[in-house]
């Protein structure tokens, strides 16, 4: 019988060859010990895996000696699968990451998982070969052990995802972000590039991921679980009703997959939001005006000003804009000829028209975004509606 399952995060190193690493982190599952059940079931839901493979495919003398995958546990129910062979091994639900480098040949690429976390982690092990001579099963690692191993590791795959989540990031705002400095970005991010990580850009300038790069976060702390809940808590009642749906269900899922301490700890969130927003009516056109944002729609918009002054107007919808007491629709008049703001719950009637414009220069968020800071600068007034 396995051990029960406890709150606390384990560690783990798994054995496996790379090709079945591969078929396991396609299919979702992981498998150990020649697919003896007994490993599986002192693994439980959350604890980190990192699969080190000696060879490349079973049964060969094709030396692989690399870890080829890290991932996190999903399930806690042991099952067994059914090969054409009549075996069938025990398996555990189980989510790997992989990072594909494109200097492997197609062959081994398609066996073979390099990920930068596995891979630089491991230059800071005792030796360079941590998982050689690893018998086939699962062995866990100490906490102390682990965070030496893996502590420079987990700074680096930091990086990456806060460069994949802007457009241009630089050495200042990684090391804000990172609490280090900014010598200690630029030789990290120097690592990364030398271990095939797609990163383009230089000191002084910024940095940006090249697209196509594929590096899935492992899962969410306890304390980014928290505070997903919260922004969905307080988002949900002043989003559109589309957002809003889709907001919750996002939230149901994430919440799906973590272990139970963050879980439970998500959802006990002593944050609340009341349900005091804007009213169906102006939800509902907020949701019309976002989609033709997006799609680069023009409006007709039939508005109503503060002073009860109605007028018609064809505008070219930029962003909506949330105050924490009403939104506001930036656009581009056609009417005006200028930039102007309408308080969505202002506008009696929106007809979405056929026409569709594309972003000009003098014309776009970003010069409206420009304008309002210069004026902000100067002690100007607002964009008038």
């Amino acid at each position: 019988m396995g051990s029960a399952p406890t709150n606390e995060t384990a560690n783990w190193v798994a054995v496996a060859c790379a090709e079945h690493v591969a078929i396991g982190r396609a299919q979702g599952f992981m498998q150990v010990g020649h697919g003896k059940g007994a490993p599986l079931r002192r693994l439980h839901t959350g604890d980190r895996i990192a699969y080190y493979s000696p060879v490349r495919a079973f049964g060969t003398k094709d030396a692989c000696q690399a870890f080829t995958a890290i991932g996190a546990v999903r399930d806690e129910r042991v099952y067994q699968g059914v090969l054409a062979d009549g075996f069938e091994p025990f398996r555990k639900g189980c989510g790997l990451a992989r990072s594909d480098r494109g200097t492997d040949p197609p062959a081994a690429r398609s066996a073979v998982v390099h990920h930068p976390q596995i891979e630089l982690g491991l230059r800071l092990a005792p030796r360079a070969t941590e998982g050689h001579g690893r018998r086939y099963g699962v062995d866990r690692h100490s906490h102390a052990r682990t965070l030496r191993i893996m502590r420079r590791a987990e700074r680096l795959f930091q990086i990456v995802q806060l460069i994949r989540g802007r457009r241009l990031s630089t050495a200042d705002y990684l090391a804000e972000r990172l609490e280090v400095s900014e010598r200690t970005v630029y030789r990290d991010i120097a690592e990364l590039m030398t271990q095939g990580v797609p990163i383009e850009g230089e000191a002084g300038v910024g940095y940006r991921m090249n697209a196509g790069f594929d590096l899935p976060p492992l899962m969410f702390t306890k304390d980014e679980a928290q505070a997903l809940v919260a922004a969905v808590r307080l988002a949900q009642p002043r989003l559109d009703v589309g957002l809003s749906r889709h907001a919750d269900g996002a939230l149901s899922k994430i919440l799906a997959v973590l272990p139970t301490a963050a879980r439970v700890a998500a959802d006990s969130l002593a944050v609340y939001a009341p349900p005091f927003g804007p009213d169906e009516a102006t939800r509902a056109r907020l949701e019309t005006l976002r989609v033709a944002a997006e799609a680069r729609h023009t409006l007709r918009l039939a508005y109503v000003d503060l002073k009860e002054h109605k007028s018609e107007r064809i505008v070219r919808p930029l962003g909506c804009f949330y105050w924490g007491a009403v939104w506001t629709l930036a656009s581009w008049c056609e009417t005006r000829e200028g930039f102007r703001n309408f308080r969505v719950d202002r506008i009696e009637r929106v007809d979405v028209l056929d026409t569709r414009f594309r972003d000009e220069p003098g014309k776009t968020l970003a010069d409206l975004l420009r304008r309002v800071e210069t004026e902000r600068a100067g002690g100007r007034g607002e964009i008038r509606s």
